[in-house]
């Protein structure tokens, strides 16, 4: 048996760009909606080796370690703390016995996206709307590593309106803001959009039919 993909006209043809734009959008949503920790890890992952792939298309230094948006004293901790979580996953055959604590992964996947939306601005010359308020969420949770300095001009964010709230306490409030958002919502919908409709309907066949 062999599987004969339909040709169909289509609606869109997605560039690198565009899917890198679309797996930090997806991944941007999994953190704030609490979504699965590992299987947000491989997309953060994906999207991360993306952006590395087309800087170095565009000849472009990776601004990531040499930036202000990370305070200065806390890069090599950051560092090795991401190179230990990025390797997890990837090693699987040195070490399948290994394990590492699900927070970890959690908060490695929501610094690494960090790092790939920094690499968008730079790849791109803009941020969307998810990757403004991402920002933003990153100087809220993540003071001790996020220069404040830097993001501020994404968003008037104070960190001490939410001293002592639970994480998802933070996260029922701000969705609750964002989903007022009307950027940030229709942003939602061009990625609806652009994934699923993509060309003409196809009509499923009865392959009991077609072979007789």
């Amino acid at each position: 048996m062999t599987i004969e993909f339909e040709k169909r006209n289509p609606k869109r043809l997605m560039t690198k760009e565009d899917s890198l734009r679309h797996a930090v959008h997806a991944a941007i949503r999994q953190v704030w909606r609490e979504e699965d920790p590992i299987a947000n890890c491989i997309l953060v992952e994906a999207a991360n080796d993306v952006s590395v792939d087309l800087l170095k298309h565009a000849k472009k230094s990776d601004p990531v370690w040499d930036s202000p948006y990370i305070i200065a004293d806390k890069k090599k901790e950051l560092r090795r703390e991401l190179k230990k979580s990025y390797n997890f996953l990837k090693h699987a055959d040195r070490d399948a016995t290994s394990t590492l604590p699900v927070y970890e992964m959690a908060e490695s996947n929501e610094l690494f996206l960090f790092l790939v939306v920094i690499r968008y601005g730079l790849i791109c010359g803009r941020y969307t709307e998810h990757m403004k308020l991402y920002l933003g969420y990153c100087l809220i949770w993540y003071p001790t590593l996020i220069n404040a300095g830097e993001i501020s001009m994404f968003g008037d964010y104070h960190r001490e309106k939410f001293v002592d709230y639970t994480r998802t306490r933070f996260l029922k409030l701000w969705i609750e803001a964002i989903e007022e958002n009307k950027i940030y919502c229709a942003e939602q919908v061009d990625d609806r959009r652009d994934a699923f409709d993509h060309g003409q309907d196809k009509i499923l066949s009865n392959p009991i039919a077609s072979e007789t």
